[in-house]
């Protein structure tokens, strides 16, 4: 949960976004946790300056759950999804 958790995410992120990595399922958990970065990278990152699509918000999943987890782990890597 540190600067190094965030530097991690967004050097994955990146790598997934510019397609140098593929089938590379992120799944953040603690949804109470992420929840504020979310919320910024929407209404800042995506809305307020236009620095992500929309798409980029499906490159990660968030969730207390760990069978939702490994469903979307699961299907991201048959599907050779990003």
């Amino acid at each position: 949960g540190g600067f190094g958790t965030f530097d991690e995410l967004f050097e994955v992120l990146t790598l997934v976004q510019t397609k140098k990595v593929h089938s590379y399922p992120v799944v953040l958990f603690g949804v109470d946790f992420w929840t504020p970065m979310l919320t910024w990278l929407r209404q800042t990152v995506l809305e307020g300056e236009g620095n992500i699509s929309v798409e980029d918000l499906d490159l990660f999943f968030v969730t207390d759950d760990v069978d939702a987890a490994i469903d979307f782990v699961a299907t991201r890597t048959r599907k050779g999804n990003r």
